[in-house]
């Protein structure tokens, strides 16, 4: 992570309104000779788009955008961006006005790791998989049984036991895995947010260089 400064030199603001509608018209019914109307639907939406050029302290001129109403800016504005990057890719954290005092959030330390895949992010498929680990297990155990153990299957009590255990053996080895995966990937977050923290911390305050985390 890094911090750019800069001026703020333009600011291209665009809303563009989206209307949609459907409906309309009517048909008279075979069982009825009244008309029927369809009603008329119409909704609409506006995209905001706003382009700033920021003139970066080693002269680079640079666009960013920031879309959110709630980021107060204009021309002459002194910025500190925070961003997180990697050889391929760039994303914006925070962005600090100087000559309002206002600092804004733009992503999260859980959105960082996961856009950066910083740790996998555990998902529903280790359970899923658990289970289906767990019921194999049980079919070989049920399988072994009625092949070789046959008397076995005359104790509804023995034969259910094996059966429970063998579900649980193939079950624990992948729950292991989900909660290992799942404890690293809180981990990397809280070290993204610790990096963050540090970061916002200078922006707040002018500094001579970059700051790297």
């Amino acid at each position: 992570m890094k911090i750019i400064r800069g001026e703020i030199l333009s600011i291209d603001e665009k809303s563009e309104l989206h209307v949609r509608g459907g409906g309309g018209g009517s048909y008279v019914p075979v069982e009825s000779s009244t008309p029927v109307i369809r009603p008329i639907h119409i909704s609409s939406s506006t995209t905001h788009t706003r382009e700033v050029w920021v003139k970066r302290e080693d002269g680079v001129e640079m666009p960013i955008m920031l879309n959110d109403q709630e980021i107060k800016l204009r021309e002459g504005n002194q910025l500190s961006i925070v961003v997180a990057a990697d050889q391929r890719k760039m994303a914006m954290a925070y962005v600090h006005n100087h000559n309002t005092q206002r600092g804004y959030s733009l992503a999260t330390a859980r959105e960082i790791a996961d856009r950066f895949s910083l740790s996998h992010n555990p998902s529903g498929w280790y359970i899923i998989g658990a289970l289906a680990l767990g019921a194999v297990a049980v079919f070989i155990s049920f399988l072994i049984m009625a092949l070789f153990l046959p008397f076995m299957l005359s104790s509804d009590a023995v034969a259910i036991l094996v059966l429970v255990a063998a579900f649980i053996m193939g079950v624990i080895p992948l729950f292991k895995k989900y909660g290992a995966v799942y404890d690293t990937h809180e981990k990397c977050i809280s070290e993204v947010s610790q990096a963050l923290k540090a970061v916002t911390g200078e922006a707040a305050e002018p500094v001579s260089a970059p700051v790297t985390v």
